[in-house]
C-alpha cells in the first residue's frame, strides 16, 4: 500500500461556516466511495479527518505554532507509516487551514506552505459562501464561543497593531484561491459554493468526488444539519452570559465565578428554556434587526469585484447563488 505522505491527498481547508462538519460526518468517512481517513487509533472519523490539520496548525499545547517551531520533516516522519489502501483517496479536513476570521487569516500563506511541505501532492478543496450570509453566520458563531460585542465591533474591531484583527477583506475569496493556485496549480485547486449543497446536493458531492478521484455515492444524507446555530434572539440578547460557559479568545478568557461544567449547564439550559417559549415573530424580528445593522455597516457591492474575479477563476456562476457581482 502507498504511503499517505506521497499520495494525492484531498486537503479540505474550509472556509469556516461552509458545511465542513457535514462533509466530515457524511462524505469523507465513506469508504464505499473510495475515501480514506488517516488511521489514528482511538479517534472518531471527524477527529481522524482533522488530525493532520491539527499538526499543521497547533503545537502540543494547542497554541498556534510559530513558524520557527514548525518542522515539516518531523511531521512527515510522525505520519510516515500511515498507509493508504490501493485505489482510495486519503482526506485531510480542517477549516482552520484557511485561516481564522478573528485573526484575519494572518497565517494563510504559512499554512499553505506547510501543507505543501508535508503533503506535496495535495489536492486542495475550498468551499466559499455568499458574503452577507457568511458574515451573519460568522457573527453568530462568534457569539456561540463567548464573544459579546455587537456586530459593528465584531466586524470592525479596534486595533493597536499588536495582534491581528478581523477585516472583511478576509472574505474576498479570489485572494485565497490565487494564493493556492500559485503553488499547487489550477488543476489541483477545486472551489465550490456552499449554496450548492442545499440547491443541488448530488452535484455538489459529485464534483468533490470527481476532483478527488473517487466514486460519487448514490445516497447522501442532506436532511440532517450539523453544528446548528442557536436562535438569533437567545444568542444576541444573552451574548454577555456565554462567557460563564466558554472562556475563549473571543472574550479574552475572562474568569468566571462558576466552574466550567456548571457554567455550561446554566448557560445552555437557560437559553434552551428561553428558546422553547420564544414566539416566532420575535425571533424573526431580531433576525431582521441584525440583518439591517449588517446592511448599514457593509455595502453589499464591496465584494462584487472579488466575486467577479472568483467567478472568472473558477467558472462558477456565483450570481445565480445570490453573490453580489
Amino acid at each position: 500500500m502507498p504511503k499517505l505522505i506521497d499520495s494525492d491527498v484531498l486537503v479540505h481547508i474550509g472556509l469556516h461556516k461552509t458545511g465542513t462538519t457535514w462533509l466530515q460526518f457524511h462524505l469523507f468517512p465513506r469508504a464505499d466511495c473510495g475515501f480514506h481517513l488517516p488511521d489514528f487509533p482511538g479517534m472518531t472519523p471527524k477527529q481522524r479527518a482533522k488530525a493532520i490539520g491539527v499538526r499543521l496548525c497547533y503545537d502540543k499545547h494547542n497554541r498556534l505554532m510559530n513558524e520557527s517551531n514548525f518542522n515539516a520533516d518531523a511531521v512527515r516522519a510522525e505520519i510516515a507509516e500511515l498507509l493508504v489502501p490501493q485505489g482510495t483517496t486519503p482526506v485531510v479536513s480542517h477549516e482552520r487551514l484557511a485561516g481564522h476570521p478573528l485573526s484575519n487569516g494572518f497565517d494563510r500563506a504559512i499554512l499553505r506552505d506547510r501543507i505543501r511541505a508535508v503533503l506535496p501532492n495535495a489536492r486542495i478543496l475550498i468551499v466559499v459562501r455568499e458574503q452577507f450570509s457568511m458574515l451573519m453566520s460568522s457573527y453568530l458563531q462568534y457569539l456561540k464561543y463567548g464573544g459579546w460585542h455587537d456586530i459593528d465591533q465584531y466586524l470592525f474591531p479596534p486595533s493597536d497593531g499588536r495582534l491581528p484583527t478581523l477585516s472583511i477583506d478576509f472574505w474576498e475569496y479570489d485572494r485565497l484561491i490565487e494564493m493556492y493556485r500559485s503553488v499547487f496549480g489550477a488543476d489541483r485547486v477545486c472551489v465550490l459554493p456552499y449554496e450548492m449543497l442545499s440547491h443541488d446536493p448530488q452535484e455538489y458531492v459529485r464534483r468533490i468526488c470527481s476532483f478527488a478521484g473517487t466514486a460519487a455515492p448514490g445516497d447522501i444524507d442532506t436532511g440532517r444539519r450539523e453544528n446548528q446555530r442557536r436562535g438569533y434572539a437567545a444568542a444576541y440578547w444573552f451574548r454577555r452570559m456565554t462567557w460563564i460557559n466558554r472562556r475563549t479568545a473571543a472574550n479574552s478568557f475572562r474568569p468566571s465565578f462558576t466552574p466550567p461544567w456548571l457554567g455550561k449547564i446554566f448557560d445552555r439550559g437557560f437559553k434552551q428554556v428561553f428558546e422553547s417559549g420564544m414566539p416566532g415573530f420575535v425571533e424573526r424580528s431580531v433576525e431582521r434587526k441584525l440583518q439591517h445593522k449588517l446592511e448599514q455597516l457593509v455595502d453589499r457591492r464591496c465584494f462584487a469585484d472579488s466575486n467577479r474575479r472568483t467567478a472568472a477563476l473558477t467558472g462558477l456562476d456565483l450570481e445565480s447563488y445570490g453573490y453580489p457581482v
